[in-house]
């Protein structure tokens, strides 16, 4: 049994994210309340229990989607350039924003041990239990919003098979 939990803010963005007709169902797998989750800590499991639900309806492109677009809610709350004004900001610290928003002894790490602008390249190493096309989506997501295009991105390992999940993204320079 996990200990690892992740900001309630950031399942209520989740959320917000995921079509009406999906959204109840979602919600009953995830036995949250989501009347009372700002402000709370929430357990991975719950997230991902959500994350399952929806990709029953949406297949793998759910989580995935939803991952590419929660970083745009986010700035639309807190500007983010404004704590990482360039891509080599954000990824480079990338590992400090996922543990300052998820705790607990199996929360895990998403660290990015390769980056290179010039070349266009981002290789992420990931032991977080939360959803693999969800974490996928997030980093592709916060590159094409500093980029304002399309990175292509790929799960290189799977967490099921190698104990962790390696993300590589490229994108045109």
């Amino acid at each position: 049994m996990s200990n690892s939990e992740i900001k309630g803010e950031f399942v209520l963005m989740m959320d917000e994210l995921v079509q009406a007709v999906f959204r109840k169902d979602c919600r009953k797998a995830s036995g949250l309340d989501f009347a009372n989750l700002a402000g709370t800590w929430v357990p991975q499991s719950a997230f991902n229990a959500y994350i399952d639900k929806l990709r029953e309806h949406t297949e793998e492109f759910g989580p995935y989607i939803i991952g590419t677009k929660i970083i745009e809610m986010i700035d639309s709350m807190a500007p983010i350039k404004n704590d990482f004004p360039t891509l080599k900001d954000i990824v480079t610290n990338w590992d400090k924003v996922y543990l300052a928003n998820n705790r607990g002894a199996d929360a895990g790490e998403y660290n990015v041990v390769e980056f290179d602008e010039e070349k266009g390249l981002a290789v992420a190493h990931v032991t977080s239990p939360l959803d693999e096309g969800f974490h996928m989506g997030v980093l592709e997501g916060a590159i094409r919003f500093y980029l304002r295009r399309k990175p292509k991105s790929e799960i290189v390992e799977k967490i099921s098979d190698t104990g962790k999940s390696v993300f590589r993204y490229t994108w045109r320079v």
